[in-house]
């Protein structure tokens, strides 16, 4: 796999969202089927029943819907919402 900087400029230019807290990622994929360790991966979640998977150390963000934002938080992970994580994080394509 080959790694790209997602940040928060990247984001902001590819995307149009903006996100307040720093971050610095290099994978995306659905939270629901991580089942490596790649460090610091960009993931998307939309139901709660996969929040459980956001507490993993590999996880640094998480595109959300806005109701999800503060359970992401509180797992100390950059929330950034969206109001369809699946299509957006298909800009980058799904590992």
């Amino acid at each position: 796999m080959n790694n790209i900087l997602i940040n928060n400029q990247l984001i902001l230019d590819a995307l149009g969202l903006r996100v307040i807290e720093p971050f610095v990622c290099y994978a995306i994929g659905h939270v629901g089927f991580i089942d490596h360790d790649f460090n610091k991966m960009l993931v998307f979640c939309e139901f709660e029943k996969y929040l459980d998977k956001v507490s993993k150390d590999s996880v640094t963000a998480v595109l959300c819907p806005k109701h999800l934002e503060k359970k992401i938080r509180n797992f100390g992970k950059v929330p950034i919402i969206s109001p369809a994580p699946a299509m957006t994080s298909s800009v980058y394509g799904r590992s």
